[in-house]
């Protein structure tokens, strides 16, 4: 059985070839991937697909994962409340000086499919099943 079936992940970042290689990696553990270059985008997205996770960088050029993370806090706050939102970000002093803040797991670049696979099992609500699998084939 697939880690990541009938789960459904939308991906945020500016970086096509992050998007790339995290779209590719997590569709061969068996989630359903979308992806979006901008906070505009993946509100459009989210209201559209209504995904079960979203993970967004936090430096974009325009808006910033954050102020992802306060629409949607607005728009559905249940979404956040259960912990389905994760910041990825390379930006270690934010990473320092943010952790113990914010009501969302923050990422490190490079960050690895177990760990958001880990992420996405612990919660129970998605019926994610909570072990890792080998990518299908």
């Amino acid at each position: 059985m697939s880690t990541g079936i009938k789960t459904k992940v939308l991906l945020v970042d500016d970086e096509d070839d992050i998007l790339f290689v995290l779209e590719q990696g997590l569709a061969e553990y068996g989630y359903h991937i979308k992806t979006a270059n901008s906070v505009e985008e993946a509100l459009a997205c989210f209201e559209q697909w209504q995904p079960d996770f979203v993970v967004s960088d936090y430096s974009m050029p325009e808006r910033t994962g954050l102020d992802l993370f306060d629409c949607l806090r607005l728009r559905d706050p249940d979404f956040v409340r259960e912990g389905r939102f994760a910041i990825l970000t390379g930006n270690v002093s934010f990473v320092e000086h943010h952790s113990h803040v914010h009501e969302f797991p923050i990422l490190e670049k490079p960050v690895t499919f177990e760990r958001l696979i880990t992420l996405f099992s612990s919660q129970s609500k998605t019926g994610v099943n909570s072990s890792v699998s080998r990518p299908r084939k």
